[in-house]
């Protein structure tokens, strides 16, 4: 069942058109929060990079049918939990870190000692719900929100 959609507030930025809402992180999206877009078209919606204060709000002000990681960091996925039901993608070479807390945790290439610690973090904190359900994405994909696409274009630089 979809989570309920939340009211805006008032950090958040609807651009103009209608069609993208930016929903504003405290500290405008200054870690541990972070910035997410809201896509919406007449076949459904698109929340990219769902935050920690999506997580904290409860939801986003629509129903979620669709949810895109621009790339697989704690603060870009936090909200990932609330909308269990929604269809998840990731860019092809992090998706595995969407589906297992393992292989995000091979993302930041992170040690013992202290992964145990960092892993207990990401559940707890930023409330990492593994997703084996993830898909793929590349360069070139789209997704068709009625009278509104969203297409996919790879920017690497951060992450893998």
């Amino acid at each position: 069942m979809p989570t309920p959609a939340v009211p805006l507030v008032e950090t958040d930025l609807a651009l103009p058109g209608g069609h993208v809402t930016v929903l504003m992180g405290q500290q405008q999206g200054k870690y541990p929060s972070g910035n997410s877009m809201l896509v919406q078209g007449s076949l459904g919606a698109l929340l990219i990079d769902p935050s920690i204060d999506v997580y904290t709000r409860g939801g986003a002000p629509a129903t979620i049918d669709r949810m895109l990681i621009s790339h697989a960091h704690e603060d870009h996925l936090a909200g990932v939990a609330r909308f269990p039901d929604a269809l998840l993608h990731a860019h092809h070479e992090d998706v595995a870190a969407l589906r297992h807390l393992d292989s995000l945790l091979e993302v930041y290439g992170m040690p013992e000692p202290g992964r145990s610690t960092f892993a207990g973090q990401l559940v707890e904190d930023f409330h990492y719900t593994a997703r084996p359900d993830a898909t793929g994405i590349a360069e070139g994909d789209s997704f068709d929100l009625g009278g509104v696409t969203v297409s996919v274009v790879h920017l690497p630089g951060h992450t893998r």
